[in-house]
């Protein structure tokens, strides 16, 4: 079936950030894409790249997505004005003052997943091409909680039927695979498989973003709002999928200078994704009827998601 022309996909991919080869230095693929037997989920595999010491890159990539924090919990509108007062100015002060801002709410604990929802945000972002509709960051007024809810929220467009397609986002870096998995798949599941209803985590969720978009296009924006609103036909059109981030720790990577080249880490982790894959299929098939949900699961094994975890902190400033 040929795709539906939609005058919506041209400004809708004018909010993303960033480039499609962003991640390239950072990560690398495991094989292709794979489709989950059983389920409409699929896996894309990544892993850590080797530095010039064949050593991963951890730390780097905690540095690079910590470069985008101002993208991920900043209003659109407000980052235009300062950039507008930078421009005007001669100057990087008002956008260096949002770094400043963007940074804070984060919280400061070592066990903190936060790092993973904005990985996650950058993962999308890059290899999925959906740009973040909301980010409740802004929202944040202390360090010491989290945000309730959902990790975020991406845009796109179902290129079958032209309708919008939302994307809940969740991610959960574990030391342990099966656990990462499982809960992230247990968070997600209220959002995607809700009846609805004024109390349900869906509808709570989708209710701030309707109270707070904000994409600096005001046409897309009561566009957008149009397909949102439940007492609207468009909101038929709407289809409501997941991106999910699991991290967790693996033994494969070579920890002193030199150990293992990247060919040989890639055969390693390539080895094991089959696994992986029966494993996501079990627990979605556990977690039903999430399985008959379009899922797009990103698994990212690390030497240690707690040294990443520390790694971002220090980036932030919080460590």
């Amino acid at each position: 079936m040929s795709p539906v022309p939609n005058p919506l996909t041209e400004r809708i991919d004018a909010l993303l950030r960033g480039e499609a080869t962003d991640l390239n230095a950072y990560v690398v693929p495991v094989g292709e894409v794979v489709g989950v037997p059983n389920s409409r989920a699929r896996v894309h595999c990544k892993l850590l790249a080797l530095d010039g010491r064949s050593l991963p890159r951890a730390g780097d990539l905690a540095r690079f997505i910590a470069n985008r924090v101002v993208d991920f919990a900043i209003p659109r509108t407000e980052l235009l004005k300062a950039q507008d007062r930078d421009r005007r100015g001669n100057t990087a002060a008002n956008v260096a003052a949002l770094r400043k801002r963007a940074e804070t709410p984060f919280v400061e604990a070592t066990t903190t997943g936060e790092g993973g929802e904005l990985l996650l945000y950058v993962l999308v972002q890059t290899f999925l091409r959906l740009p973040q509709l909301f980010c409740k960051m802004s929202l944040k007024t202390s360090t010491e909680m989290h945000v309730h809810g959902i990790d975020g929220i991406h845009v796109g467009v179902d290129r079958t039927s032209g309708g919008l397609a939302l994307y809940w986002g969740e991610s959960k870096l574990y030391g342990d695979f099966r656990q990462a998995l499982r809960r992230c798949l247990t968070d997600i599941k209220p959002f995607l498989c809700s009846d609805g209803g004024s109390e349900s985590p869906f509808e709570r969720d989708l209710q701030l973003v309707r109270d707070g978009l904000d994409l600096a296009d005001e046409e897309l924006n009561e566009a957008i709002l149009r397909f949102l609103d439940p007492d609207d036909a468009a909101y038929r059109s709407v289809t409501f999928r997941g991106v999910c981030l699991v991290g967790f720790d693996h033994s494969a990577y070579p920890v002193s200078p030199n150990q293992k080249d990247a060919t040989t880490l890639l055969n390693e982790i390539s080895a094991e994704l089959d696994s992986w894959v029966t494993t996501v299929e079990g627990l979605l098939t556990q977690a039903t009827p999430l399985d008959g949900v379009d899922l797009e699961m990103f698994l990212l094994p690390f030497p240690s998601v707690q040294d990443f975890r520390n790694a971002f902190l220090r980036e932030l400033g919080h460590a």
